[in-house]
């Protein structure tokens, strides 16, 4: 006889109704892979029957509306703002990987970005109620192994800033 129902050791295998989504063969009902999977991305029950979380990026921008971290990113070459913009849905989605993302202090996170040799960091705060707009403060391309003062500063100095104004 084959290889039990339900042995952890088996594959998943496609479902049979016509319907896309993986079943795995010791998944109860009601407790499929789908759930599981929008749990992990911010799934929220509390609103009604269930909802996703929506978070999102903003750009700090100065008193007369310049915006000053899109220029940043747009002076980093292609690849990199690349690189950047991927790390930034992955923190939206919460899928980053733990080395990704370090807290500097005061609110204040980072996301680390490694490409061609190069390590960047992303300065933001999570700001609104339920913390559901990411704030992105400054951009940096960090040549040494701790984080410039003068950028953790800058960053401190740009929040006060925006939550003064809001």
């Amino acid at each position: 006889m084959g290889p039990s129902r339900y042995s952890r050791n088996s594959q998943p295998r496609p479902s049979r109704g016509g319907n896309s989504q993986l079943q795995f063969p010791y998944a109860t009902k009601g407790r499929g892979v789908a759930r599981g999977a929008q749990r992990l991305r911010g799934w929220s029950a509390s609103a009604g029957g269930g909802s996703l979380t929506s978070r999102r990026w903003r750009f700090y921008r100065t008193r007369n509306d310049k915006d000053v971290v899109r220029e940043d990113l747009k002076s980093l070459g292609v690849g990199a703002r690349a690189a950047i913009l991927e790390a930034m849905k992955r923190v939206v989605r919460q899928e980053h990987m733990p080395y990704e993302q370090e807290s500097v202090g005061n609110g204040i996170f980072a996301v680390r970005v490694f490409f061609a040799d190069c390590t960047y960091r992303l300065l933001y705060s999570s700001v609104g109620s339920h913390d559901q707009v990411l704030l992105a403060l400054h951009v940096i391309n960090k040549k040494d192994r701790k984080l410039p003062k003068v950028a953790k500063d800058l960053a401190i100095e740009r929040l006060k800033d925006w939550t003064a104004r809001d």
